[in-house]
């Protein structure tokens, strides 16, 4: 026997679907946009949470032109932040500037230097140490594997765990190390 489905049932069946689509759509929309709206604002509160950490630890250098560049880390966080002035990045067009750090005579790259929608900073991948050096260079687009253009900023962790500022302009000196 063949049991007729009422015309009636099947519109509401159908629309009770549709209904049920359109919720999941728009709760879905709606997480969707909430979580990217956090996950943009985490870079910042983040770099907020660090500035005002119990053991920050910071330098800053006043370039040649009077615009600062600074570094600053915590190690209870286990972060590393750098901030260089919007001018560097104007002034690296066609170009990027590259992070590198110095342990004894090895060098390595810590990434190109891009802040992430205008924040003004970048995370770096390091827990700086006495002795050695962090410093950026101007590269041609992509970087490099090693350093190739001048020294712009750089800063040598000292044995008692501060920063200080290494004028890119004086030559490399070997000497003691604590």
């Amino acid at each position: 026997a063949v049991v007729p489905l009422h015309p009636r049932r099947r519109r509401w069946r159908t629309a009770g679907l549709r209904i049920a689509a359109a919720v999941v759509i728009l709760g879905v929309g709606i997480g969707a946009g909430r979580w990217t709206a956090m996950s943009s604002m985490a870079p910042t509160e983040h770099y907020a949470h660090l500035n005002q950490a119990q053991d920050v630890q910071r330098v800053t250098d006043t370039m040649p032109d009077g615009h600062i560049a600074t570094l600053t880390w915590s190690e209870d966080m286990s972060m590393t932040a750098l901030s260089l002035p919007s001018e560097m990045m104007d002034a690296a067009a066609g170009g990027g500037l590259q992070v590198w750090l110095r342990k004894g005579d090895a060098v390595s790259s810590l990434g190109l230097y891009d802040p992430a929608s205008g924040t003004g900073f970048t995370f770096l991948d390091l827990m700086p140490e006495p002795g050695e050096q962090v410093f950026i260079t101007q590269e041609p687009a992509g970087g490099s594997e090693q350093p190739t253009g001048e020294v712009l900023v750089a800063f040598d962790v000292n044995a008692d765990g501060t920063t200080t500022r290494h004028s890119p302009s004086a030559p490399e000196t070997g000497g003691a190390d604590a």
